[in-house]
């Protein structure tokens, strides 16, 4: 043959060629390590993910932070308070609404009240159900649902007031699916995730549109799902736009759908998603964006509230109402556009809705939770538990604050430091002059149990988080004074020195009565010496069960009865008046007690107040002024109290002892670094406002000094109280020397440089001290609130304003506030003595005088004891036996009923009339 012809290879032959050929199996098996590489790392990040999601979903979704509980708010019969009122309360405490009658825990049902008005049925945990019956604006009654028993008053649950935070510095209201409202959740699907109901974790159309502007260079937006924002806001940077970490977000949603529902998706989603920041905290969700921005729990938004919070959502910074008001209502339309395209509202709700304005919470950081008083809580907390513990613990922190009272006094300081800023931009003083901005603070305490129920550490927190309260020292000046007068009356219980011989007098003389004018040379007749024991009551009786009339009652009876000044006084009546009061006269010196030491103190002591140098410890010496070097002469240690004097305090502290004064600071609780120098009289070192809060509770609390204290019990998950924090107190000064100082302390504001406190319209019953050192001081109290306010500046320059000026206005500005919130409760009950007459129920406000206090009139010109003639009168408190021993000689009774004319009784005086 000339040759052989070659066949053709066909298509298929090519193939079995390659799949026979060596290439081929080096490919398969390439694709087979491949595949089981891939397989590998697939199982590997599959099994890292869900690990981490099923950790998450497990307990760990968010930290388990420590809930912060304020102190139960408590409600009774007779109170003026709305049902609306009350529901805000239960809200916030974390109840739900319920349609029907309450069969769980933690939930609460509106009905109809008897009578045609409205009551609310409440059903706590571990608690009977009650229901709180409304008329008008009060409460009418309160009973318990099963038994019908009525109950005199209840504590409403403890309000949540915030979660503690770590160094993140993340704050976060967690709220549950019920307690959303459906156009919050509808406005999130309209805007961010439309199809949520029907894709598994990731939308394709979207993805695809998305992958098309990567293409294109464009920004990639509006690819996530809502599944993906939660696994990426969860697990990965946020700020990253890139697929690294797109893929992962994509695979962690996949994940997510199988093992959630599409309502635990939302749940996570609305407690998770960034909104911004408010101070230094950064706010997650939209329970604590709903709180930070319009002042409201999440159920009560609006819809056009809700579709603002939502419309924050792709730019914080950009559409934050508080930073760009047009912007931010201009996206907030959009969002409701696709709402009502989307056939989730109609056209009235989207006109209505957009043509409202945006009204943003006017309350500051403070006003809603606090946060001095958190930072206060955490530093207590740390002494017992650990960081890890108080951030993953899941525990119930119960406090003593206060929400109300805590608003009431963020705004008290808020109207305080503009008052001070005004004057200090009147002087030329103010930032605009390039001075710091002043600081101020007020905390607030119940003086018997110590609970702090309010504290404002600074005028921005967001700006600076130094707690002035507690970690500021600072001179306190003359609110440290009632320090000083308190050790001066507390000789009034020195032991007795020994006996005095004193002349013998006639029972009526001048040393042991008020007739100093009927003095004669010749013999009184003999007169049976009258039954004190039986007639004289001078002050409270230790022996007697009831106590009787007093002498001061006797006095104002007995002018009533004889002295009318528009009736003729006969010579009779005269006669009658006098031989009645002279069985009134004082015991004798022997029956009241030897003489105290010299150093003995008591409101009438008189004290020179002039230039004055003080030496100490031999060579060194101090000179202090008065205020404006304006001297006064010969006063009274009141007088110089309620002026605040500087040098007679010292006097008066050089006169009992420099250590005594430091001794009973000491036994107050203030600081260890005091030193027994005269300046010590005057405040000169350094102490904290809450030291000092702690060290007025003495006088505001029967001599009992209290400890301040934020905290009540910490309680774990399952209801166990881990901690609790139980009242500390000790009998610092006796009861009748802390109401001597009460009783001089209302004169400082009734009289003295207090008097502030009146002319701005505060009326109730308050003890109070201005101070001024460097900084403006107030510290004052009524019977069941104790406050201290303090303004100043950080860096310890001169404030150059009286405390009357910077701190009293905020104290009074907040006690005005606190009693219109909580009037003082009526007191129920019947009062009236054993001839079944009705008598008045004592005031609630009042302060009462403790057995062993004598209180009297005091004659201020001759500082005797007053008699009913005397016109320049005052009220005196005295520690008992320390009353004045004579009667006032210039405004007598000879004086009255003579003028001239002898008209004495022989029954009494014989022919010694004069």
């Amino acid at each position: 043959m000339a040759g052989t012809r070659k066949k053709k290879k066909t298509g298929g032959g090519r193939i079995k060629s390659f799949l026979r050929s060596g290439y081929f199996k080096v490919l398969v098996v390439l694709m087979i390590i491949a595949g089981i590489a891939g397989g590998s790392v697939l199982r590997h990040y599959y099994t890292q993910y869900a690990t981490i999601i099923d950790r998450r979903l497990s307990g760990e979704v968010f930290k388990r932070t420590a809930k912060i509980y304020a102190t139960p708010f408590v409600v009774y019969p007779g109170q003026e308070i709305t049902l609306d009122a009350v529901l805000l309360h239960l809200r916030r405490a974390g109840f739900i609404e319920t349609e029907s009658t309450p069969f769980e825990d933690s939930v609460y049902h509106v009905v109809a009240g008897e009578d045609g008005g409205r009551s609310v049925i409440v059903s706590p945990k571990d608690l009977p159900d009650y229901r709180i019956e409304f008329a008008e604006a009060a409460i009418g009654s309160i009973v318990e649902v099963l038994t019908g028993f009525r109950m005199k008053q209840v504590d409403l649950p403890a309000e949540l007031v915030t979660n503690l935070f770590d160094d993140t510095r993340t704050k976060r209201r967690l709220i549950e699916w019920e307690q959303l409202p459906s156009h919050l959740t509808d406005a999130i699907i309209a805007s961010e995730d439309q199809r949520f109901y029907r894709h598994f974790g990731i939308d394709l159309i979207r993805a695809a549109g998305a992958a098309v502007a990567n293409f294109r260079g464009l920004q990639m937006q509006g690819a996530s799902t809502l599944t993906m924002q939660v696994a990426g806001s969860f697990f990965l940077n946020r700020r990253e736009r890139t697929w690294n970490r797109k893929l992962p977000e994509i695979f962690m949603a996949l994940l997510l759908e199988t093992r959630l529902t599409k309502q635990q998706v939302m749940t996570l989603y609305v407690n998770e998603m960034y909104l911004g920041n408010r101070g230094s905290f950064a706010i997650h969700g939209f329970g604590e964006g709903a709180a930070s921005y319009f002042g409201k729990e999440v159920a009560d938004l609006t819809l056009a509230e809700a579709a603002t919070l939502v419309a924050i959502l792709p730019a914080p910074s950009a559409y934050s109402p508080r930073r760009n008001l047009e912007r931010a209502t201009e996206r907030r339309n959009l969002v409701l556009n696709s709402m009502y395209e989307l056939d989730m509202i109609n056209m009235t709700q989207l006109a209505q809705a957009q043509g409202s304005e945006i009204q943003l919470a006017e309350m500051t950081i403070d006003a809603s939770e606090a946060p001095y008083m958190v930072d206060y809580i955490r530093e207590e907390l740390l002494a017992d538990f650990s960081e890890e513990e108080l951030i993953n613990g899941n525990f119930s922190v119960y406090t003593t604050l206060d929400p109300d009272l805590q608003r009431a006094a963020v705004d008290a300081v808020a109207a305080g430091i503009a008052y001070v800023d005004e004057q200090l931009e009147a002087q030329g003083r103010g930032v605009s002059s390039g001075r710091p901005p002043v600081q101020a603070t007020l905390i607030v305490i119940d003086p018997h149990s110590g609970e702090i129920k309010a504290m404002v550490g600074g005028r921005d927190y967001s700006a600076s988080q130094y707690n002035r309260i507690t970690e500021a020292f600072r001179q306190p000046g003359s609110i440290f004074k009632p320090i000083v007068y308190a050790t001066a009356f507390e000789t009034a219980f020195d032991p007795l020195a020994p006996p005095v011989e004193e002349p013998e007098y006639d029972e009526y003389d001048a040393e042991d009565g008020f007739f100093r004018a009927f003095e004669d040379e010749e013999e009184q007749e003999e007169e049976p010496e009258p039954d004190f024991e039986d007639l004289f009551v001078f002050g409270p009786s230790f022996e007697e069960e009831e106590p009787r009339e007093s002498f001061a009652e006797r006095f104002a009876r007995l002018r009533e009865e004889h002295l009318d000044p528009d009736r003729e006084i006969d010579e009779e009546a005269a006669d009658g008046l006098i031989w009645d009061l002279d069985l009134t006269a004082l015991p004798r010196r022997e029956e009241r007690g030897t003489l105290r030491t010299v150093t003995m103190v008591t409101p009438v002591t008189t004290v020179m107040d002039e230039p004055t140098l003080f030496v100490y410890e031999d060579e060194k010496y101090y000179e202090p002024s008065n205020y404006k070097d304006v001297f006064h002469g010969m006063i009274t240690v009141r007088e110089a109290l309620q002026r605040s004097l500087n040098v007679p305090t010292v006097k008066i502290a050089e006169r009992v002892g420099f250590e005594r004064v430091a001794d009973l600071a000491g036994r107050l609780g203030l600081n260890a670094n005091i030193r027994p120098y005269p300046s010590i009289a005057l405040g000169s070192f350094e102490i904290t406002p809450i030291e000092m809060v702690g060290a007025y509770t003495a006088f505001a609390n029967e001599g009992v000094r209290v400890e301040p204290r934020a905290l009540k019990a910490v309680v774990d998950e399952d209801g166990e109280t881990l901690t609790s924090y139980p009242l500390e107190s000790e009998q610092v000064i006796s009861p009748q020397l802390a109401y001597l100082m009460t009783h001089l302390l209302q004169g400082v504001i009734n009289n003295g440089t207090g008097v502030g406190v009146r002319s701005r319209g505060f009326t109730l019953p308050a003890a109070g001290k201005t101070g001024t050192s460097r900084d403006g001081w107030f510290a004052g109290y009524t019977k069941n609130l104790l406050a201290i306010a303090w303004v100043g500046f950080d860096d310890n320059r001169e404030l150059d304003l009286e405390g009357s000026r910077s701190a009293l206005p905020i104290w009074t500005a907040f006690m005005k506030r606190a009693y219109e919130l909580y009037p003082m409760r009526e007191i129920a009950q019947d009062f009236g003595n054993a001839d079944g007459e009705e008598l008045l129920p004592p005031d609630p406000m009042e302060f009462y005088p403790p057995p062993g206090v004598e209180v009297l009139a005091i004659d201020e010109t001759t500082l005797a004891t007053a008699t009913p003639y005397c016109v320049n009168r005052r009220m005196y408190a005295f520690i008992y036996g320390t009353v004045p021993t004579a009667y006032c000689p210039v405004h007598s009774f000879l004086r009255r009923f003579s003028l001239g004319e002898r008209i004495l009784s022989d029954r009494r005086l014989g022919d010694r009339g004069r």
